[in-house]
């Protein structure tokens, strides 16, 4: 056995298929084996990971280290590769791996860059045509001859020389492969190959922002922190913390059922449109969830008491979906989602527990006002541009399809903020389509109350 490459994985269902894919996809003609190793995921991994991978260990000890020193102790290989689960590697990957080391039997360590692979502006042009390329080439000329590292996402070491330096240590935290690599260089040398590049998500940079602005400040800021951690612990041999996982957020694990989905609709009333896509869902039978707008409520109060009368659930989105409510005090805050429940209360006799915030961003604060007031927050998961007006209805209806799981909370928008006269009409073409290819992979689309078990109303 050649190489042995080892993934470690929590709950990363949305990620591992195509990481298990791609390398499922080597040009590599010898032997190698995939060892995914799961660190208690309560998701789907280990389920995807037994689909792919040669072999699937359970490490319950949590913290990457432990994940990777596990996986290495079952590896068969005599060269260990690494990479995660949000990583998809090119199909030459370990034949350039196997060429470098054959080229040369002092080197112990070899790897390569990355760059991310998701669609955007930030992403594509900011980060992998700028950013990313000057930050790995003054590391490369400034740094590396001296404290040679490479990213765990992209790395290969002899098995022998895994084992004499020690292996992955387990009291590290953060930096692990920094530390390896550092004690793997006094036994030979480490081989960078910059044109060797995989890809990974841009996940932790952007966190959960749909805001462009947020998201480039979100990048920034993680950029920074990850540089500073390098060296912290490269020149002043500091012990660093874990860095906070990075997941997709939606509800609790707890409220996730097999088989249901639930279809919300943000920013209504809105008139006509409105009740359009309530002809449909008549028709249809579904039941979905409707994020109103207190101020839309105001023009439209019959339209809150048809989406009642036919048995669909209303929640809270503020009542003027301003940008910035959720940077302001907990008094203005409260105020805002009052005033929203005061108008929706006056329409339907009912005041709503669900709260979306506007644009999904919430604050500290915030989420400590809805908690102790006994709002249930509602996050945005599966959320395409259907408010953009240009969105083309086959491309909304894509994404979702391809995005959609058990426990998905689908958002589309009826409205669009408090705006007068904005055409809707792709969500209603798309609709349809939605529905029909929801159920034909055989979810169920139930009210919001149904997933969670959370009764709806106070």
């Amino acid at each position: 056995m050649v190489f042995s490459i080892i993934i470690p994985a929590l709950n990363e269902e949305d990620y591992l298929e195509e990481c298990l894919k791609a390398l499922k996809s080597q040009d590599f003609k010898q032997a190698f084996e995939i060892i995914v190793v799961d660190n208690g995921s309560l998701d789907r991994t280990i389920e995807i990971a037994s689909k792919y991978a040669d072999k699937v260990i359970s490490e319950p000890k949590r913290g990457i280290a432990n994940a990777l020193k596990t996986g290495c102790a079952e590896a068969q290989g005599q060269i260990l590769a690494f990479t995660d689960a949000d990583c998809r590697v090119p199909n030459f990957w370990l034949s350039r791996l196997f060429e470098i080391f054959e080229s040369n039997k002092s080197i112990v360590a070899a790897g390569g860059d990355y760059n991310f692979y998701d669609n955007g502006f930030l992403p594509q042009i900011i980060f992998n045509k700028i950013i990313a390329p000057f930050i790995s080439y003054s590391y490369r000329i400034l740094f590396f001859q001296k404290y040679p590292s490479l990213p765990n996402s992209n790395l290969a070491i002899r098995r022998d020389a895994y084992e004499k330096a020690g292996g992955y240590d387990p009291n590290i935290k953060w930096g692990q492969e920094i530390d390896l690599c550092k004690r793997i260089s006094r036994l030979g040398k480490i081989y960078f190959d910059p044109n060797l590049k995989i890809l990974t998500s841009f996940r932790r940079y952007s966190g959960e922002h749909t805001n462009q602005l947020l998201v480039f400040l979100t990048a920034m800021k993680e950029s920074f922190v990850t540089i500073s951690r390098f060296f912290s612990i490269t020149f002043r041999g500091r012990e660093m913390a874990p860095q906070k996982p990075v997941r997709k957020k939606t509800l609790p694990a707890k409220m996730k059922k097999r088989g249901k989905v639930v279809l919300t609709f943000d920013d209504g009333p809105y008139g006509d449109t409105t009740n359009k896509i309530l002809d449909i869902l008549k028709e249809k039978n579904v039941k979905a969830t409707f994020f109103l707008l207190g101020k839309n409520v105001e023009k439209y109060p019959e339209i809150i008491r048809r989406e009642m009368e036919e048995g669909h659930i209303i929640g809270n989105h503020s009542y003027n979906h301003s940008r910035i409510l959720f940077l302001k005090n907990s008094k203005n805050i409260k105020e805002n989602i009052k005033k929203a429940e005061s108008s929706i209360e006056k329409a339907s006799g009912l005041r709503p527990r669900f709260f979306r915030p506007p644009y999904g961003l919430r604050s500290p604060w915030m989420k400590k006002f809805l908690i102790l007031q006994g709002y249930i927050l509602v996050p945005l998961d599966i959320m395409t541009n259907d408010y953009n007006i240009k969105a083309k209805p086959e491309k909304i209806t894509r994404y979702i399809l391809r995005h959609v799981q058990p426990g998905s909370i689908i958002t589309l928008h009826d409205g669009r903020d408090t705006k007068t006269n904005y055409p809707r009409k792709n969500v209603i073409q798309a609709l349809p389509a939605i529905i029909d290819g929801i159920r034909e992979k055989d979810f169920e689309i139930v009210p919001l109350d149904q997933l969670t078990g959370g009764k709806a109303y106070f």
